[in-house]
């Protein structure tokens, strides 16, 4: 009908395909009814290339540029046109002076204006539910993608810590195979030099002291720490006034009814005489060889705890007392434990079907971590019990404890709490630790204690109707 008024055929132009009908960016002081045909309407993506997203779509009886025209706001799209399009444009006076004029111009307007604003509604509404649809999936996705990438973080950390734990059984392993000969020769000599004192030292006693019997005295007497050395050396001086301090040191060393039995038999002066030197000397020698053989003892038990330490590596799973690893473990670390005090209390618990290798690993890394929130003199206690169907083992410090909120965030990777500049810990992390923990079919957490410090706590279950069997898995 619109097309019927001769007045409205000079207001028609032409558009070709490819053709823009209205630009981007730019005011539009007319309004356009498509007539004939159909294009796109295109928003520039990428500056940089040129590249051009498809927004919506115009065809016959739809306006372009509606709201620039009212508002006299920059086009936010190109419209482009399709196919050949014809188009109705008419600006803004006289698109007033028809309205006021033609009736049916007003009419036919009005019911297009409807059309359309009805049509660009539903659009919107089904564009919303589009969009919101699409942003459930995407976080659906994004999540999915974060949980993968965190799978993939951990097996690429449990990879490279099995890849140290092998190095680590092989370094210790060799380590254990070279410290033992020398080691299994030392215990030898000390039996040997034992036999041989008997003949090598005079029976004969002066004085009713014999020194064959102050090198066995001497390596029967306990030892004593170097605070009560000094308290004895002091009370020696007091006793003793004339005698040397040099002397009173050495005399610190025996115990209290020896030094006196002493000083019966031989008396005593500023300088000792030759029977009190001989007597003295031969239980120093005996507080030697008690060193000698506390050294190698210590030695022996290192290299049994190192040897198995490494073979637990490659054993694989089968029925383990887990309170083994446990004292291998605090054998291995004894050098740096001896600044800390120790507390262990480890109960009966039966034995468990577990991996040793990787449980010692759990039980280095929680013992490190202690020692290093820990400080020095600190109590460090270690428990194991049965609670039910499961094993606990606890790992207790004095340190500042996990800092509130953080309790579950401890276990992530690439989180650490550790004090900075730390030298110390095998890399291993409380994610891997729980990983272990986990493939064990048990659990790991860690709170902070009333009394103050940490407290990581792992359980084990124990698995039903197979403690009968393990006599049968073992013989």
């Amino acid at each position: 009908m619109l097309l019927e008024d001769p007045d409205l055929e000079q207001h028609i132009l032409s558009f070709n395909a490819g053709q823009l009908i209205l630009r981007s960016g730019e005011v539009n002081h007319g309004i356009y009814l498509i007539l004939k045909g159909h294009g796109n309407l295109e928003m520039q993506e990428s500056e940089a290339e040129a590249l051009s997203l498809k927004v919506g779509s115009f065809g016959r009886g739809d306006f372009l540029g509606l709201a620039s025209f009212w508002n006299q706001q920059p086009n936010v799209a190109d419209s482009r046109a399709l196919t050949e399009v014809q188009c109705l444009v008419l600006d803004r006076n006289r698109f007033h002076q028809l309205s006021r004029q033609k009736v049916d111009f007003n009419q036919a307007i009005q019911n297009l204006f409807i059309s359309n604003l009805s049509h660009r509604y539903r659009r919107g509404i089904t564009l919303n539910r589009q969009v919101a649809t699409l942003s459930r999936r995407l976080e659906k996705e994004s999540k999915e993608l974060r949980n993968a990438i965190n799978d993939l973080e951990s097996a690429q950390q449990q990879l490279v810590s099995q890849e140290k734990l092998v190095t680590l059984g092989q370094l210790i392993g060799g380590l254990a195979h070279e410290l033992n000969n020398p080691a299994a020769a030392l215990s030898r000599h000390f039996e040997h030099l034992l036999g041989l004192l008997p003949r090598l030292i005079p029976g004969d006693t002066t004085q009713g002291v014999s020194p064959m019997d102050m090198v066995l005295a001497g390596t029967e007497q306990p030892h004593f720490t170097p605070e009560e050395r000094r308290d004895r050396m002091a009370t020696l001086q007091e006793r003793f006034p004339g005698l040397p301090r040099s002397v009173c040191r050495r005399l610190a060393q025996a115990p209290d009814d020896m030094v006196d039995s002493w000083f019966r038999a031989f008396g005593h002066n500023e300088t000792l005489s030759p029977e009190f030197e001989s007597a003295l000397d031969a239980f120093e020698l005996g507080l030697c060889l008690r060193s000698q053989r506390i050294s190698v003892d210590r030695i022996t038990q290192l290299v049994t705890s190192l040897k198995n330490y490494s073979k637990a590596q490659g054993m694989g799973w089968q029925w383990i007392d887990i309170r083994d690893g446990l004292r291998d473990t605090l054998q291995l670390l004894k050098y740096r434990l001896k600044n800390y005090q120790i507390k262990s209390e480890l109960a009966e618990v039966p034995k468990i079907r577990a991996h040793q290798g990787q449980l010692n690993q759990v039980w280095t890394n929680l013992i490190v971590n202690a020692m290093e929130a820990t400080e020095v003199g600190g109590i460090i206690t270690i428990l194991a019990k049965r609670e039910a169907d499961e094993i606990h083992v606890e790992i207790q410090d004095e340190g500042c404890g996990i800092p509130k909120g953080l309790e579950e965030r401890i276990f992530e990777s690439e989180f650490s709490i550790r004090k900075q500049h730390s030298e110390s810990g095998l890399g291993l992390g409380l994610t891997i630790t729980r990983g272990i923990v986990q493939r064990h079919g048990g659990t790991i957490r860690g709170w902070n204690r009333s009394e103050g410090g940490a407290c990581f706590r792992v359980q084990l279950p124990i698995e039903k109707g197979e403690l009968e069997s393990i006599g049968d898995e073992l013989s």
